[in-house]
């Protein structure tokens, strides 16, 4: 089909010029190129076509620049809002801390085999492992002793278990420290970045990770936090008695080193 005149100039039309795709014939010419392009109604451009008479193309503008710029600024704005939200709740869980302000550092607890102390299990004294217990009052910090294959810990006096027993085990022990405190004198920051051990349900209380020489012994067992009246480390006699002591070391995350 050959082309034998293309109407130079550009046309507009509203929705009410237009016929069926073909022009009425009040319509107006469309004086300026630049509102051409940033108008939001329909441009219609009249191509006359031999033996087909004259047909109208609609063609649908761009949006106008100042809505892009709207569009631009909103999602930048969404933007900052959703990122200032996020650094919020970053510092939040980064500040977060245990009710006696201890960070929870890297570590885990393996399930206790006799006869497999797992490569990365943290001795509590030489040849000795930190452990705990589970009972009907929670999870119990333990003494682990590989040569008999037990874990012994303090609940009413001596307890020792055989199995439901595990051990405490990081890739980091080089961040873990012992620090000697005495929970009879009168401040609470001695808790700091105290290592979580255990929960024991009866006080509604977080155990902490103690250890000390006793009796020539050294043994690890439950601290009880400042402020509760039963606060310290919780050992037991050779005679299988309960022993409540105010000065003892805690195991702590080294601040130095995260």
């Amino acid at each position: 089909m050959e082309i034998n005149s293309v109407v130079e100039n550009t046309w507009k039309f509203n929705n009410k010029d237009l016929n069926n795709g073909f022009l009425k014939n009040d319509s107006k010419i469309q004086e300026s190129v630049d509102s051409l392009l940033t108008n939001s109604t329909p441009v219609a451009t009249v191509v006359q076509v031999s033996g087909s008479g004259t047909q109208t193309v609609v063609h649908h503008p761009r949006k106008s620049r100042s809505a892009r710029e709207r569009l631009l600024l909103g999602v930048v704005f969404i933007l900052i809002m959703v990122s200032s939200i996020s650094l919020v709740m970053l510092i939040n869980a980064s500040a977060k801390c245990n009710k006696n302000g201890g960070a929870q550092p890297d570590f885990y607890w393996r399930d206790f085999v006799p006869g497999d102390i797992p490569n990365d299990a943290m001795e509590g004294c030489l040849g000795r492992y930190i452990g705990q217990v589970h009972n009907p009052k929670g999870d119990l910090v333990a003494t682990i002793y590989p040569n008999s294959n037990t874990a012994v810990t303090e609940e009413g006096g001596l307890q020792e278990y055989s199995n439901q027993a595990r051990i405490f085990c990081t890739p980091t022990p080089e961040k873990f420290e012992w620090k000697k405190i005495n929970v009879a004198l009168p401040y609470e920051d001695q808790m700091t970045h105290a290592v979580k051990g255990g929960f024991q349900s009866n006080l509604n209380e977080n155990l902490f990770i103690g250890k000390v020489i006793h009796e020539g012994r050294c043994k690890t067992g439950k601290i009880i936090p400042m402020p509760h009246a039963l606060k310290g480390l919780w050992i037991w006699n050779t005679d299988g008695t309960s022993l409540r002591l105010d000065e003892f070391y805690i195991l702590k995350y080294n601040a130095t080193t995260y």
